[in-house]
């Protein structure tokens, strides 16, 4: 049954089918008509009717009224008495036509209803179906986000432990990876998130950075995010955040330590055909003999794996004051 509807629904489609099917059951019904003759006496129209029903249901309306109209001339003027004539015997012959008339539109008005109804409901299982496979796909999408999550934040987990030697070093690792994963959190909730998916990349960022200042008890640091519109896919958008995620942590180690006050500006733009993400603090400044390649601290190994997802570098620069790390990549 569940094939039959839709091979049914291509045939009424085809107007070329439609005409054969329907010629096909008219010269049919005419041939058995001739053929049963006198054995159908006063049933002028039985085997016409089944020829009706039949193009109803393959070939639709149009069709099917022709093959109809064809149907009731051949009855009226070879099987209505008088035979071979167009004349009508009242009421005998006036009534059998109107019936058969009457019966005929009944039947291609059902169908059409009936065609249109299981047009219907297999557009609707269709639709069914393809939601179903939509939300399988979703299902296996969440679970590899959410074991590919699980796995960042394992790996973070199990590079901050290799770095521990005291009791204060395992204090400040905590709070980091408190921050990472809870920035992490917040970046998964609002890329995926339906409703905040919606809202651009500088709200995102802005709201990202803010959190991380509060989280550290630093409201007192003024923030400027001026992010220019980028389509960058969920993926690389990740990437992005974690960088300016890392980077804020980095100042307020770094920048704002043991002062109040302070500034730190996000910004992304054009350049080179490609983009520029900085970040940059007013804090002390980089020291003299730092070599960003000799680094390997977790948050700069962090930055340089975002880095490279996004296919750029990491570079550290000076501002009038302060720090400002930069990543350049392609669009």
């Amino acid at each position: 049954m569940t094939r039959l509807v839709p091979t049914l629904m291509r045939l009424r489609r085809d107007h070329r089918i439609g005409v054969a099917v329907g010629a096909t059951l008219f010269a049919f019904a005419l041939s058995l008509r001739f053929a049963l003759d006198a054995a159908s006496d006063g049933l002028p129209f039985v085997t016409f009717l089944l020829a009706v029903v039949g193009t109803a249901c393959v070939a639709g309306w149009a069709i099917s009224t022709t093959v109809a109209i064809a149907s009731a001339s051949a009855a009226w003027y070879w099987f209505l008495p008088p035979a071979e004539s167009f004349t009508l015997v009242w009421p005998t012959g006036h009534l059998a036509l109107a019936v058969f008339v009457l019966i005929a539109g009944l039947v291609i008005a059902l169908s059409e209803r009936l065609a249109d109804a299981v047009l219907r409901v297999a557009e609707e299982q269709a639709r069914a179906a393809a939601l179903a496979e939509s939300q399988r796909d979703l299902v296996r999408e969440l679970q590899h986000r959410v074991a590919n999550a699980m796995q960042f934040n394992a790996s973070l987990l199990s590079l901050q432990a290799a770095r521990i030697g005291t009791p204060e070093e395992a204090q400040e690792a905590l709070r980091d990876a408190v921050a990472r994963m809870s920035a992490a959190a917040r970046i998964h909730r609002r890329l995926h998130d339906p409703e905040l998916g919606r809202r651009p990349a500088d709200a995102m960022i802005d709201e990202l950075v803010r959190d991380l200042l509060r989280s550290a008890g630093r409201d007192d640091v003024a923030v400027t995010v001026d992010v220019a519109p980028a389509a960058l896919g969920l993926a690389r958008l990740t990437a992005l955040a974690m960088l300016a995620v890392e980077a804020t942590l980095n100042a307020i180690k770094h920048a704002f330590a043991g002062r109040e006050g302070g500034m730190l500006e996000v910004t992304l733009r054009a350049a080179e055909g490609g983009w520029l993400l900085r970040v940059a603090d007013d804090g002390p400044g980089l020291a003299e003999e730092f070599d960003p390649s000799s680094q390997t601290s977790l948050g700069m190994r962090v930055m340089q794996s975002m880095a490279r997802q996004l296919g750029g570098t990491v570079r550290f620069g000076a501002g009038p004051q302060g720090t400002a790390v930069e990543v350049a990549f392609p669009a």
